[in-house]
């Protein structure tokens, strides 16, 4: 069994997951077992492929990565130090481990239906939980309203 498309790259997704499950195959058959596992979940990966409608825009996605870090800076460091100077010294730890689940929670609820309620939809004020625990959305999708930029970002 050789590991070489018959064209330069399989064209459908089914013929993916063949092409990578014969390459994997053909490794596995020349003393190398462990590769095995790998056959069985490249059936069950799903195929990225890129959004033909918007392409992505690398410096915005740079810039909003930095934006993030930015935010996070500020929210866990920031507020943990702030609220640790208001208490005394053998209860600072205590308190850096409150908004550390405090920024947990708030990330998973964040996450839940927060999301959703922000973008989907089109009511005035509230969306709807059409997108909840988000549903539907891909590495691949791309916002409607952003230049390029990933759902997930």
């Amino acid at each position: 069994m050789r590991c070489e498309p018959s064209a330069p790259w399989p064209v459908s997704l089914f013929d993916r997951e063949i092409f990578v499950m014969k390459c994997i195959l053909s490794l596995c058959g020349r003393g190398r077992r462990w590769l095995m596992p790998l056959s069985v979940l490249a059936l069950f990966a799903p195929a990225v492929q890129a959004a033909t409608d918007t392409p992505m825009n690398h410096g915005n996605v740079a810039w909003m990565l930095v934006a993030t870090l930015l935010v996070l800076m500020m929210a866990v460091p920031g507020v943990a130090l702030f609220y640790g100077g208001l208490v005394r010294s053998k209860n600072v730890l205590s308190v850096l481990a409150q908004v550390l689940c405090v920024l947990a929670m708030a990330l998973l609820a964040w996450m839940a239906y927060g999301y959703s309620l922000a973008f989907s939809g089109g009511g005035a004020v509230l969306g709807n939980l059409h997108e909840a625990f988000l549903l539907g959305i891909t590495p691949t999708t791309r916002t409607a309203a952003s230049s390029g930029l990933p759902t997930y970002l």
